[in-house]
């Protein structure tokens, strides 16, 4: 029987067939704002990428006129061969990765062979958002803050649960 909360994967068969183990894995969307700037389609756009930005330390842009890097953040995006996804880092810490679907921030857990490595790759993946998040948020000016939520699904259509990552 398998042990959900054992770090090995189980090998055991049932009645001498053998049992394919399962894999755990997730993309979590991560809803992504910024306090403090108007803009008239919203500010997913420029959250998702100052956080992309600072992850695996992309180099941020020059700043401009005003100083800050916050009026360069419109610049077309790259070309990608599916314009919903983009921007895509791979982590060779852990094999999981960042990118921005649709103007939100997307993170993919690694895929783990237990529910204990599950959980921790999950917690890691919201410790690189929320360092993201704070190295990001340092760069903005007064009176302007990037927020960040855990994106959390019911199966019964509930979502966009309020887990903030931005403490």
């Amino acid at each position: 029987m398998s042990n959900a909360l054992s770090h090995e994967p189980d090998s055991s068969d049932t009645n001498g067939a053998a049992v394919a183990p399962k894999i755990l894995g997730a993309d979590v969307e991560l809803g992504n704002f910024i306090l403090g700037l108007d803009s008239e389609y919203g500010t997913g756009a420029k959250a998702s990428r100052a956080l992309l930005r600072e992850i695996n330390g992309l180099p941020w842009p020059a700043p401009s006129a005003s100083g800050y890097w916050i009026d360069q953040i419109n610049q077309p995006e790259p070309k990608a061969t599916n314009p919903q996804d983009w921007g895509r880092k791979y982590l060779p810490a852990n094999g999981g990765c960042f990118y921005i679907d649709l103007d939100h921030l997307e993170c993919c857990t690694p895929e783990v062979l237990s529910a204990y490595d599950f959980a921790a790759a999950f917690h890691a993946m919201l410790r690189i958002a929320r360092t993201a998040l704070r190295t990001a948020n340092a760069r903005l000016p007064e009176g302007v803050k990037l927020v960040a939520v855990v994106n959390n699904v019911d199966g019964h259509n509930h979502s966009w649960a309020h887990i903030s990552i931005c403490k």
